[in-house]
């Protein structure tokens, strides 16, 4: 499946201990990108996908009605704020 967005990292499983970390250490790296800058650069979103109780479904947009307590897996973003990006050059 093609990704349209440039700021997809992974998708993970909150069932699972090891994604649950491996969220956790993302928005810890993050974190520190931001304390290094002094600013905030970067924020981590977490998007609910496929939903554990099928009877809410999702809402408009593709989005898993009841939000992250009710989702089986998450996509995980990083994205700039207010455009800021970073020249690694």
């Amino acid at each position: 499946m093609k990704r349209t967005s440039n700021n997809f990292v992974t998708r993970l499983c909150r069932l699972s201990e090891d994604h649950v970390d491996t969220l956790n250490k993302i928005r810890e790296s993050v974190s520190f990108i931001n304390k290094q800058a002094n600013r905030r650069l970067f924020r981590v979103d977490v998007k609910p996908r496929k939903p554990i109780d099928t009877n809410k479904g999702y809402g408009y947009g593709g989005n898993v009605i009841g939000g992250l307590n009710n989702a089986v897996f998450v996509d995980v973003y990083i994205r700039p704020i207010n455009g800021n990006y970073i020249n690694w050059r």
